[in-house]
């Protein structure tokens, strides 16, 4: 990327829902403020809840070390998908 220029990365979940950032913590955020309960929490328990969640009802394994991690699980199991810009 040239100077100047600030790249992102865009997700869409399950619902049809973008989530775009400069990176994974950027994410993060983006689903933490979207979610109805994850508005009051720190992203560290926001991802902990989210995790817990998927494993009960779809029997997922999210990692929630780092953000990084997360976001990557979410597309490993199909509930994020990365997409591209358009150019």
């Amino acid at each position: 990327a040239s100077a100047g220029w600030v790249v992102m990365i865009r997700y869409q979940d399950r619902d049809g829902e973008i989530f775009e950032g400069r990176d994974a913590v950027d994410v993060v955020d983006q689903l933490r403020l979207a979610s109805k309960t994850g508005r009051g929490q720190t992203s560290a328990t926001f991802m902990k809840a989210y995790a817990r969640r998927a494993g009960m009802m779809a029997g997922h394994d999210i990692r929630t070390a780092t953000e990084a991690r997360f976001v990557e699980d979410l597309v490993a199991v199909g509930l994020l998908t990365a997409i591209a810009y358009q150019q």
